[in-house]
């Protein structure tokens, strides 16, 4: 939500395009698909008045730290400055993937920061006071508790409606919706299950579903060890079998998430469709029975994804 609010990019996944021209109006990959050229928006400035220019983009590809780092400094060769308002990228090799790693949140390297700016204040007094091309200017933050930004009057698309928002970080989903039915907040984040209901059933309130691209899995780790039930793939196939997906997603997500058969969100580009498994009591016993565990096992260790890291246990299978 920052990086939307606070910066801008050179394209980046839009409402209305997944891959949306913006502080570069236009973009072209040579026959060969080993450069590509940007050519950047003109006039446009950063929260401080400081012009945007192509230097600001090479600077931020060349100071980008991030997780995927290694691939694309391995996979760019150089960021060149043709002028001011064009900037070229030279690849070691062809790489389809360029622009889905260049300008997404895959990793966020196109989000450009000014470099005039950094180098005069530095990299860590820019954490506490960052500037950048998007809607909204910084006010004032409070680690852990709250961010305040206004709205950017200068910026390229349009001057944001609402003037000012507030983000604060409130962990418990029951105070969530207290501070929406006070009218504290105006909108909140990961409300489900009975409290989703809860808002559902209250007519001065609209709960509004939001479906991205994270998935939710459980991934029992034993599944590595050769000595392990969990390595045998009929034993896995018996545990998708067992479990209930449907009426979990009832439950939690008042049956609005969507199943799959797989961890690769159906979204992204050229995914396999894969099918749910379905619940098949009958069929999981078959497969247990089959892989030599009809009284069932010991499961070890399940590991899940932070929200749900309270509801997991260890049991029998």
């Amino acid at each position: 939500m920052l990086l939307y609010a606070v910066h801008d990019a050179l394209l980046k996944p839009m409402p209305d395009n997944s891959m949306s021209p913006s502080l570069a109006t236009q973009w072209s990959e040579s026959e060969d698909g080993r450069t590509y050229d940007f050519e950047l928006r003109q006039g446009v400035k950063f929260h401080n008045g400081d012009p945007f220019t192509a230097e600001d983009v090479q600077f931020t590809f060349e100071r980008y730290k991030g997780a995927s780092a290694g691939e694309l400094k391995q996979k760019v060769k150089t960021v060149e400055i043709v002028n001011p308002h064009h900037v070229r990228f030279h690849l070691h090799e062809p790489w389809p993937d360029f622009t889905t790693f260049y300008g997404t949140m895959a990793t966020g390297v196109g989000w450009i920061v000014p470099k005039k700016y950094i180098e005069k204040i530095g990299s860590e007094a820019f954490k506490n006071q960052p500037i950048g091309l998007g809607p909204y200017r910084l006010v004032s933050q409070q680690p852990g508790l709250d961010v305040v930004l206004e709205a950017n009057t200068d910026y390229w698309r349009k001057t944001p409606h609402v003037k000012r928002l507030v983000m604060k970080s409130v962990p418990e989903a029951t105070t969530r919706l207290a501070m929406l039915k006070q009218q504290e907040a105006d909108v909140a984040y990961g409300i489900f299950g009975p409290l989703a209901e809860e808002v559902r059933r209250d007519s001065n309130l609209k709960l509004e579903n939001l479906t991205g691209q994270a998935t939710q899995w459980v991934s029992f780790i034993d599944q590595y060890d050769a000595k392990s039930p969990w390595s045998d793939i009929r034993v896995r196939l018996a545990a998708n079998h067992a479990i209930n997906w449907p009426a979990i997603n009832d439950a939690e997500n008042l049956g609005q998430a969507i199943l799959i058969g797989g961890i690769i969100p159906r979204k992204f580009a050229y995914a396999l469709p894969l099918e749910p498994y379905g619940y098949d009591p009958k069929k999981a016993q078959q497969l247990l029975k089959e892989a030599g565990y009809a009284n069932g096992f010991d499961a070890g260790e399940c590991s899940t994804d932070t929200p749900y890291a309270s509801r997991g246990r260890r049991h029998r299978e």
